[in-house]
């Protein structure tokens, strides 16, 4: 053996000996709470650590946690916070769970220990019998209202409105279980009241039981947390209300609550119809176990040094406006023992799964998604290397929600963009919510060359919003785009941007804003070609040009034409024009007005109208004169051009129809009017489409002219129709000429 592994040999036994001296030296208990029974070593080899509840002066429920391995009437002994032994007893189980009662707690602020032995041999000194207790704790609030509530959905809403009571203004007659309110001064009435009584009861045998109560105002009764049995709903002498449904009760002990809305010189009593029964009979107070649970229980060995436990404390349930789900915002604090060294890594889970917030520390704020049992677990290790875990089932209780507003919307995407046009999407989250509230922000992009790219980000909006910038580039880079706001790991919104080339997968129906989407609530993003290489329509043939023509038209039929529906319109002049055996059959379609859809973008309508409009009379030939309103609004001509382009290739590539453009005529002579006119060249040239160039035709229009309205208005003259007709069939049979 060399030298070094002798040394390395004699560290580690020095190591260990002094490890096995200061484990020795550890006490049985943790400081502040330090009796020296001579009982407690080595027979009592385990204890249960209480917190006690707010109510003193009464005995106190102790539930061990699931699984601790106690005798009922032996190997106990409750030591309360001054050392001093106290009485004890095994009263059953809680919800599966070992139930002790112990006390009286007194005013003493501290925490109890109850020893006890898994060997049943050990047979401590038995103190004292435990008196006989008040049979429920009373909490209470004031309720401002002038009459009270009727349904429990109301009681229940009220109850958590109210402000709680300083000082009871109740009192406990001779029925344990009956209360009354005091008079206030000169026989006046005080306010109403909402109240809460609870305790514990034990129950000797399994089986059935109905319980019902006597009370002149509404009173709900409550059993391990489910409605049993409501009284005082209804204006009637007073009396037993009808029992409620059956409830099996297993042996041992159960939670009875009785809430009740007082007005009045009212009092509550509790019936019962035990097993083997059949009409109501007083229920005995002498089955109460204790007023009040311990808040707080940590099951500790004295073979082990870090004991990890922690407390909870619900704080409050929010929820958002017209967003699903409600959260439960819970807080939780370490109450670990460590008998050896301070400073603990202490890491939790909820639920099987980490917190979606900051998961270590001694204390964490988790939000849980439903009320109801959840399973919380505390991992703990100390600086020495020992480690040990708990976990407990913690119990949430449903509450009304603090509503918060909140809504996010994907901006900077514009509706229609050519490939090369950049694009830099942005989240905003805006509303009004709590600053402390964290929300997480996961992103997907599906690109053309077929990766998908994932981005997440953590927020807390407050009452300000955020912004948060999604994946930048080029709009023909993405295919699809899907963003999603979580909260406390639950989906708030959603949605799924696609890109579409033509010919469109799908074809817009409703604009929201600036966004198109379709009959799925996908939003679209539609990606015409800007040039030539692009899809290029076939040539009109003649019996398309002879057959069905539609014109969407937002721009030749003006204000001049509104009122004489026997005027030469282009329409007419284009049907005597084109002149066949029974056709053409040409008919006028206009866009709806933009003021018919305040929430959505105007120039866009036309877009998801599409559809419906050509479905009507499904045409051959569409011939468009659009861009009257987007000119006259003073829009940019480029943002014309990309949605005429979409609308091209949304009729001719998508649906198949051949399309026919007109350009603008020049009213006013305008640079805008010019802009227009070249947008929809470039457009159909792109696409092999034919033009009724009447910017052109009618440029040499003297301002006073015959074809345009003279007073300004931007229409046609009756000679102007004719003339546009001529123009708009000289382009129609010009390509139908050419065709073989």
């Amino acid at each position: 053996m060399t030298q070094g592994s002798t040394e390395k040999r004699t560290r580690c036994a020095a190591r260990a000996a002094w490890l096995f001296g200061a484990l020795a030296a550890v006490p049985a208990v943790a400081p502040g709470l330090s009796p020296e029974p001579r009982w407690h070593e080595p027979a009592y080899t385990r204890r249960l650590v209480a917190e006690p509840g707010p109510l003193r002066g009464a005995p106190l429920l102790i539930v061990a946690p699931p699984g601790t391995p106690i005798e009922p009437e032996r190997g106990l002994v409750a030591i309360d916070p001054g050392g001093r032994s106290r009485p004890v007893e095994f009263v059953g189980s809680l919800d599966g769970a070992p139930a002790l009662r112990v006390g009286p707690t007194g005013r003493t602020d501290g925490r109890w220990a109850v020893y006890f032995a898994p060997d049943p041999d050990t047979e401590p000194p038995r103190p004292a019998d435990l008196p006989a207790s008040p049979p429920f704790r009373v909490d209470h609030r004031r309720l401002q209202v002038a009459t009270l509530p009727n349904t429990w959905d109301r009681f229940w809403f009220m109850l958590h409105q109210a402000d709680p009571v300083g000082s009871p203004g109740l009192a406990m007659p001779g029925n344990p279980l009956g209360f009354e309110r005091r008079r206030g001064p000169r026989g006046r009435q005080s306010f109403a009241f909402a109240a809460r009584l609870q305790g514990y009861v034990e129950i000797d045998a399994s089986g059935l039981h109905r319980f019902a109560l006597e009370a002149e105002s509404p009173a709900w009764l409550l059993v391990n947390g489910e409605p049993a049995a409501e009284a005082g709903l209804r204006v009637a002498p007073r009396g037993i209300g009808d029992p409620g449904p059956p409830v099996f009760l297993a042996k041992g002990v159960h939670r009875l609550e009785i809430y009740a809305a007082i007005a009045g010189r009212d009092a509550v009593s509790l019936h019962w119809i035990p097993p083997g029964s059949a009409s109501p009979e007083p229920f005995p107070v002498e089955r109460n176990v204790a007023p009040d649970r311990s808040a707080h229980v940590r099951l500790e060995r004295r073979d082990r040094t870090l004991h990890p436990d922690f407390t909870f404390e619900v704080l409050r349930a929010y929820a958002f406006r017209r967003l699903p789900g409600r959260f439960y915002e819970t807080q939780f604090r370490d109450a670990s023992a460590t008998w050896l060294t301070p400073g603990l890594r202490l890491a939790w889970r909820f639920d099987g799964a980490p917190s979606d917030g900051p998961a270590e520390g001694a204390e964490v704020t988790h939000v849980f998604r439903r009320p109801g049992p959840h399973r919380v677990a505390l991992h703990a290790r100390d600086a020495l290397g020992f480690a040990a875990a708990i976990e407990r089932v913690v119990e949430v209780p449903d509450q009304p929600p603090e509503v918060h507003a909140l809504s996010a919307r994907l901006a900077d995407v514009p509706a229609v963009a050519y490939p090369d046009d950049p694009v830099a999407p942005l989240l905003r989250l805006v509303g009004r919510v709590p600053r402390r509230l964290r929300f997480r922000i996961e992103w997907e992009q599906d690109r053309a060359d077929g990766r998908t790219v994932h981005g997440s980000a953590e927020v807390m909006p407050g009452e300000t919003g955020a912004e948060i910038p999604l994946p930048a580039g080029v709009a023909g880079e993405t295919r699809a785009l899907r963003w999603r706001v979580l909260h406390a790991g639950a989906v708030l919104i959603e949605e799924e941007v696609r890109f579409l080339a033509p010919p469109f997968e799908t074809a817009p129906a409703r604009v929201d804003g600036d966004a198109l989407f379709d009959r799925h609530g996908t939003r679209l993003v539609l990606l015409p070609h800007r040039s030539r290489a692009g899809y290029r329509q076939p040539p009109i043939t003649p019996v398309e040009a002879f057959g069905r023509i539609l014109v969407v038209d937002d721009t030749l039929f003006g204000p001049a034409h509104a009122s004489r529906a026997v005027a030469p319109r282009l329409d007419g002049e284009l049907a005597r024009i084109v002149d066949g055996p029974d056709l053409p059959i040409v008919r006028v379609a206009t866009p709806s007005p933009w003021t018919r859809h305040p929430e959505a973008l105007g120039p866009l309508v036309l877009l998801a109208e599409a559809e419906r409009i050509l479905a009507e009379d499904p045409p051959d030939v569409v011939v468009l004169s659009v861009g009257l309103r987007e000119r006259a609004a003073g829009l940019d001509p480029g943002a014309f051009e990309r949605r005429a382009a979409a609308l091209s290739d949304l009729l001719s590539a998508t649906w198949g129809h051949r399309v026919l453009w007109i350009t603008p005529p020049p009213h006013g002579a305008s640079p805008e009017a010019r802009a227009y006119a070249q947008a929809v060249r470039r457009v159909a040239d792109a696409r092999a489409m034919p033009v009724a160039d009447l910017f052109t035709a009618f440029m040499g229009e003297p301002p006073g002219g015959p074809a345009l309205v003279r007073d300004g208005q931007p229409a046609l003259t009756d000679e102007g129709h004719r003339r546009a007709a001529i123009v708009v069939a000289r382009a129609l049979l010009a390509q139908a000429r050419e065709t073989p």
